[in-house]
């Protein structure tokens, strides 16, 4: 069985933008969707359990 040949270029490394942008969105859409949990439980009169408080202090 041959190698694998790869015909295009790679793209093995991000440059610091790139990095940049991971390390805001994705933090940010967490913060958001912890949000978006404890405004639901609160808005359905849901009390907070152990595992919302785990999820809250998973963000730090």
């Amino acid at each position: 069985m041959a190698a694998p040949t790869h015909t295009g270029s790679f793209y093995l490394y991000a440059n610091a933008g790139e990095i940049i942008a991971v390390g805001s969105v994705l933090p940010s859409l967490a913060i958001f969707a912890v949000a978006a949990r404890l405004y639901t439980r609160h808005t359905h009169k849901a009390g907070v359990g152990l595992d919302d408080v785990l999820v809250a202090a998973s963000l730090e």
